[in-house]
């Protein structure tokens, strides 16, 4: 209630209608002294609009006047002008803010030339509750939404009914388990393939208001929901939850691929009884799909839950690995911390150079300034899980002089520095055990203009230069990598001879691997100062018409014989997607793929190496290995279909279990 009746018709907008007002009658001042009589008042619309009617005076009058008192505030003029002559009625609309459940008296007199008759009797009315508003309807999965607004503020109990067509009538059914204060809810047993009506009761004590819908929403069949796949040794075991209370038959649907259906392509799997819960589809080769369950009944449109991605058991490696699928940013590489946290960097085919690191369920971005080129790994977490990368950008343009740049998280935020300038190409980096940064770059085209830099504590580098090997072959390609002691290694690769690079006392060696064919894909790494493991793709020999993947291995300072893992015919290649090592550099796993052989795992464990087909994924961007910290490896799969947006995408995860 607010205040004075003079501070109501000020706060309270009002709207007067005379209906049969008639003119003003005689012109004699002391014609009459009796007033309007029988004055009734009651609530025409709510909230606030009254209707006052009387019995008008039997003399001339010239005027009317009409008072109201709210609550137990005094009286206060709300009209006094023209009047009527006859029996008349009159509008006063309070304002949709006039307090509610409140009494409101009127009286009033007839005026004639200034002289006013007595006050009529008082009538009274006393208003209700501000009736809610139903908004439109929505249509959540399985269910009708309805929204309202509630605008009493004196209201304390709530009421939701649903109305539905029997024979001629609606039948009204209470909604049950709605809470007071709540402007929302999502009906799921509203009768399915029919239309429902809603209102909405606000009350209290004995007083209420209503506000009805006067069109329905339509409930369609409810489709199957909760829907769980999961990953068998070539199959997939699927559950779910039925709510429909009319489907005849729920049928399982499956796409090979992380798709969205695409029709045609989907082969049925089963046809169920309604009451079915669960299903086992077995013999499916390794690889991913996508299911989605259709609830049916005939003469009914087929209600479709949503499509569900699902990636098989991977066999073979003597302990159990578990697939899932995540949704993480677009990434050329992917790092993940001591902590399980993962570190994503640009997007493939997307030349910035930028860095997510995790804050909470989501990422922030760093995009160092005017870089141009990615350096290789991209980036690496050191021994506090923080970023450090490489990068590029001409000194000027059109000159061939490139600046290299490094950039790290520190804990005062991202820092950058200046660090050698190459000429011909960019360089390769890796960090050691004390989180000191390595680099390897050219100066020119040939093994001796290879360039080496390691920055000390101080920030500070020590440079070295390889022309002391004196190799003047065409260098066509490299990748620096760092052994555990924190010496270098530099795996690189000629027209015809694969060739390991050691640093000892500051001087560089080189030694053969192998040499005579042609060589493509390469990775490797470092167990000790006197170990390496070279992954290689080579040519085939001209009696075999084959091409190899080979693995060459140094123990203890001496090259044991190749072992070829793979083959494949010519003109096929393999191509190493990813190489992952433990930090005891005793087990390591291996991604690569060929056109023939599709894409394949191998890890390496206990000196043996166990391989398993991988499947499908997005030819763009390879599978990222690697291992936490107990020595588990995993495994993310990019894949083609199934990412929410442009800037996220769909990811299998494979994790080794204990």
């Amino acid at each position: 209630m607010a205040g004075t009746p003079a501070h109501r018709l000020l706060v309270f907008m009002f709207t007067l209608v005379l209906l049969g007002c008639g003119g003003a009658g005689g012109q004699d001042p002391q014609a009459t002294r009796t007033g309007p009589t029988a004055l009734t008042a009651s609530i025409y619309k709510a909230p606030a609009l009254f209707r006052l009617a009387w019995l008008p005076p039997d003399t001339p009058t010239t005027g009317l006047e009409i008072q109201v008192r709210v609550g137990t505030a005094p009286y206060t003029t709300i009209y006094s002008g023209p009047g009527p002559t006859s029996e008349s009625v009159v509008f006063y609309d309070a304002g949709a803010d006039a307090p509610e459940i409140t009494t409101f008296a009127f009286r009033m007199r007839a005026l004639n030339y200034g002289t006013a008759s007595d006050y009529s009797n008082e009538a009274t009315a006393r208003t209700g509750l501000r009736p809610p508003t139903l908004g439109p309807f929505s249509h959540p999965a399985n269910a009708i939404g309805i929204s309202w607004q509630n605008n009493s503020l004196t209201a304390d109990t709530l009421k939701l009914e649903r109305g539905n067509q029997v024979g001629a009538d609606t039948v009204w059914t209470p909604v049950p388990g709605v809470p007071f204060g709540v402007t929302f809810w999502a009906d799921r047993d509203a009768p399915e393939e029919s239309l429902s009506r809603y209102r909405v009761t606000y009350s209290k004590g004995q007083d209420f208001a209503q506000d009805t819908s006067y069109d329905g929403a339509y409930m369609l069949m409810q489709s199957p929901e909760q829907v769980r796949i999961t990953p068998l040794l070539e199959g997939a075991r699927i559950t779910w939850l039925n709510p429909s209370n009319i489907a005849s038959t729920v049928a399982i649907l499956r796409v090979s691929g992380f798709d969205d259906g695409l029709g045609a392509l989907e082969t049925e799997v089963a046809s169920l009884p309604p009451g079915a819960t669960s299903y086992d589809d077995l013999h499916l080769t390794t690889g991913y799909y996508t299911y989605r369950l259709e609830n049916r009944k005939p003469g009914v449109n087929p209600a479709s839950s949503p499509f569900v991605p699902m990636a098989t058991l991977l066999p073979g490696f003597g302990s159990t690995v578990i697939p899932s699928t995540v949704v993480l940013p677009s990434a050329r590489a992917v790092r993940r911390s001591s902590q399980g946290a993962w570190y994503l960097s640009g997007a493939p085919g997307n030349m910035e150079i930028q860095v997510n690191t995790p804050v909470g369920d989501s990422w922030t971005s760093f995009t160092p300034a005017n870089a141009q080129f990615w350096n290789t790994p991209y980036f690496l977490l050191d021994s506090l899980d923080q970023p450090h990368l490489v990068y590029s950008h001409q000194v000027a343009p059109g000159v061939q002089d490139i600046i290299n740049e490094h950039a790290w998280k520190a804990s005062s935020g991202w820092q950058t520095e200046e660090m050698p300038q190459s000429i011909v190409g960019p360089p390769t980096f890796s960090l050691d055990a004390q989180d000191h940064l390595h680099v390897a770059w050219q100066k020119g085209p040939q093994v001796q203009d290879l360039m080496y830099a390691v920055r000390q504590s101080d920030g500070s580098y020590v440079v070295d230069d390889l022309s002391g090997l004196n190799d003047s072959t065409a260098l066509y390609g490299f990748q620096l990598v760092v052994d555990p002691t924190g010496q270098p290694h530099i795996l690189a690769r000629t027209p015809v001879n694969l060739l390991h690079l050691t640093r000892a006392n500051g001087i560089w060696t080189a030694e053969t691997i192998t040499s005579g064919r042609n060589y493509g894909s390469m990775a490797g790494f470092a167990p000790a100062p006197d170990a390496f493991r070279a992954f290689v793709s080579r040519d085939y020999t001209p009696d075999s018409g084959t091409t190899e993947l080979v693995m060459f291995q140094k123990e203890a300072g001496s090259w044991l014989p190749e072992k070829v893992l793979a083959t494949t015919s010519f003109p096929d290649a393999f191509t190493i997607s990813s190489l992952a090592v433990t930090g005891s550099r005793q087990r390591f796993a291996l991604a690569y793929s060929s056109t023939s052989t599709g894409n394949m795992l191998s890890v390496w464990s206990s000196g043996t190496l166990l391989g398993v087909p991988l499947g499908y994924f997005d030819p763009i961007q390879g599978p990222l290995l690697g291992f936490d910290p107990s020595d588990r490896f995993y495994l993310l799969l990019p894949q083609m279909y199934g990412a929410p947006d442009g800037l996220s995408r769909l990811w299998v995860l494979y994790q080794e279990q204990p």
